[in-house]
């Protein structure tokens, strides 16, 4: 009797430790609801360079994501002044432009509207001469120079 006593306490230890332990993850809209776990996913994520890797292929994937990233004009700027800081950065940039012609005719149209852009497009393609003839293969620039 006193055995049977001793397993069923040790089976509702053990039941009830366990049910204490399983936790419920809260779904993914319940984690972004509350802005401070919102900033910390996003933090995190950009701090990390495999999920900002791909974080930014989910972004280049989705047709509304890409086009408020080019309506943006400061963050255009700010990408475009990071490609011409870094070759490797700029030249990624280009490889995936080059997969999506449409995403690439809206930048060059975009770039084709700003001075300021027009110059570090220019500096980009000077210190990366294979750039110019990938584009006019790729007839982003109608066959023509950037001045046209």
């Amino acid at each position: 009797m006193n055995n049977l006593k001793t397993i069923l306490v040790i089976t509702g230890l053990i039941l009830y430790i366990s049910s204490c332990s399983q936790r419920q993850n809260p779904s993914v809209s319940e984690l972004l609801n509350n802005k401070s776990q919102q900033v910390s996913i996003m933090t995190y994520i950009a701090n990390n360079h495999q999920m900002m890797t791909n974080m930014l292929s989910h972004m280049t994937d989705n047709g509304h994501a890409m086009q408020m990233m080019m309506q943006n004009g400061p963050m255009m700027q700010g990408v475009m002044n990071m490609a011409e800081k870094d070759s490797i950065s700029g030249q990624s940039m280009m490889n995936m432009m080059m997969q999506q012609q449409g995403m690439m005719n809206m930048m060059m149209s975009k770039i084709m509207q700003n001075p300021e852009m027009i110059k570090t497009m220019m500096n980009m393609i000077s210190q990366n001469p294979g750039m110019m003839k990938m584009m006019q293969e790729k007839s982003m620039m109608g066959g023509k120079g950037m001045m046209h």
